[in-house]
């Protein structure tokens, strides 16, 4: 018999990296999340710098406008993958988490504005948002945390995120970690299995 899940993790990695990546911080997550599905896919493409891993979308050109419409490009594919398995299990958006890093924290924060319903929330590692052109909903809680020492995707993101989602209408949980550079740490994992918690 098919075991019944009651809700579904997905994991976006970051640039470069493979689902294998987040996976690891299913373990993390389990106790507080029993009945969960953790899904960690491999990004949608191979990563364009030739090495191994995968990316959702290119960083070749860095610029704010450039990124902007890489992630507009590609939100859907994903938002269709993630529909797949959440229809494979059963699970609708409501009892959806969304947990990225970098740039699959970026396309996190996109695909929960362009939602036409809520997800159950999003945890966010060292990412920046992106603000759809159109946004959907803005009742899915987000949490978000940054090393303050991060030189790929620089801090001040944190605030600029935290800031852009309350013009929103959304007050983002918010952690700067002292002495982190872009990665994640368990300061990180235990602020995200508090926010978790108050699901």
């Amino acid at each position: 018999m098919t075991k019944q899940y009651k809700n579904l993790m997905v994991m976006l990695h970051g640039y470069g990296s493979n689902g294998d990546d987040l996976s690891s911080l299913a373990p993390f997550f389990e106790a507080l999340l029993p009945d969960t599905y953790f899904y960690s896919p491999d990004g949608i493409e191979p990563c364009e710098l030739g090495v191994y891993g995968f990316q959702w979308f290119s960083l070749l050109d860095r610029s704010r406008e450039a990124i902007f419409k890489e992630i507009s490009s590609k939100s859907k594919i994903v938002d269709d993958m993630i529909k797949s398995k959440a229809q494979e299990l059963e699970i609708n958006r409501e009892n959806t988490i969304l947990l990225g890093f970098s740039q699959g924290t970026m396309l996190a924060l996109y695909l929960s504005l362009i939602a036409d319903n809520p997800y159950k929330g999003v945890i966010g590692y060292s990412g920046r948002l992106f603000i759809p052109t159109k946004t959907g909903n803005a009742k899915t809680p987000i949490c978000l945390v940054h090393g303050k020492c991060d030189d790929v995707v620089p801090y001040d993101c944190l605030s600029e995120a935290r800031v852009g989602l309350k013009n929103l209408g959304i007050e983002a949980k918010t952690l700067g970690i002292e002495n982190l550079a872009h990665s994640i740490d368990m300061e990180g994992i235990r602020f995200a299995t508090e926010f978790l918690k108050e699901l």
